[in-house]
């Protein structure tokens, strides 16, 4: 699958403009603005807020797995790992349509193994020596 062109928005790019919806949703207000903006405008709330959604993720999912693979527990809102989190709540359907994301997604969890096994092995036995003073 090709790289998204990062200038436009998901409007431009899937072609189909929504209706304005009065709605008093702030996710409702907030799906509609995120639809217009440039996907290199996209923040990590945004991308939270429309995966979560479900809205453009052949375009928006890509943006989110490299901000994961730098930063897994980047937190958007919530909690840290609150991106990862929407990822991982996918249906696997999306995964099977699209096997270099669902391929990203493998080599992350093996970089997050790693990293798990290193905290629980090294670091925290190492911290425990600190106290409070």
């Amino acid at each position: 699958m090709p790289a998204p062109d990062r200038t436009k928005s998901l409007e431009q790019l899937d072609g189909n403009v929504w209706p304005h919806n009065d709605f008093a949703s702030h996710v409702v207000q907030e799906s509609q603005r995120l639809r217009k903006i440039p996907l290199s405008a996209l923040g990590v709330e945004g991308l939270r807020l429309l995966i979560g959604q479900k809205i453009g993720l052949e375009f928006i999912v890509p943006l989110a797995i490299e901000f994961v693979q730098d930063h897994p527990l980047i937190e958007a809102t919530y909690y840290p790992g609150d991106l990862l989190s929407n990822l991982l709540a996918l249906p696997s359907a999306f995964w099977a349509r699209h096997p270099e994301l669902n391929n990203s997604m493998v080599e992350l969890g093996l970089e997050l193994r790693q990293i798990y096994e290193r905290l629980g092995n090294e670091l925290l036995p190492a911290l425990e020596r600190f106290q409070y003073q």
